[in-house]
């Protein structure tokens, strides 16, 4: 929602965000794929790579859609883990399918702008890595969603201090302010 010029300058941002975190992984450790207002990013060895991106892109998102004088909660990221398979779409381009990337959209879909949500399945994965993980998660409930499939969902807070805690593993994000 908003104005073209507003569309197009939240996408910018969100894409130069996007490379300045992803950059501070291996290329091996991700796939992405743009979803025309947004981006999809499967990550293929940890779920802490999530959780790492979610609270940075979010964090930096706020900051430069300020500085760019457009509203910064818009932004809505939706975690999940799940079977996901990596084909080729029908432009010859690489794509993803499986449950893992319906459900995660499902997820997202559930998120008010400004919020990231988790399922049950990806609080279970990185809840038991560190307490400190799991401390960021608050059940929202098992809302169903538009095939009456639930879900059952968790806000994630944002924590310079988890996001401080996970720096060391994934390399130069250095908070600000």
């Amino acid at each position: 929602k908003g104005t073209a010029a507003e569309q197009y300058a939240a996408k910018a941002t969100l894409s130069s965000v996007l490379r300045k975190n992803l950059a501070t992984l291996l290329d091996v450790d991700y796939r992405i794929k743009d979803t025309g207002d947004g981006a999809l990013i499967a990550f293929t060895s940890s779920p802490e790579h999530a959780l790492y991106m979610a609270l940075a892109i979010a964090e930096d998102f706020g900051q430069a859609a300020g500085a760019a004088g457009f509203p910064s909660n818009r932004l809505r990221t939706g975690l999940h883990l799940g079977s996901v398979k990596e084909s080729t779409d029908l432009e010859a381009r690489p794509n993803f399918v499986g449950d893992g990337i319906n459900a995660a959209k499902r997820i997202m879909d559930f998120a008010e702008p400004g919020q990231i949500t988790a399922s049950r399945a990806f609080f279970e994965a990185v809840g038991s890595l560190d307490s400190a993980y799991a401390e960021l998660f608050r059940h929202i409930g098992a809302p169903d969603d538009k095939h009456g499939r639930a879900h059952e969902l968790y806000a994630v807070a944002p924590s310079a201090a988890v996001l401080q805690k996970l720096y060391p593993k994934f390399g130069p994000y250095k908070q600000t302010g």
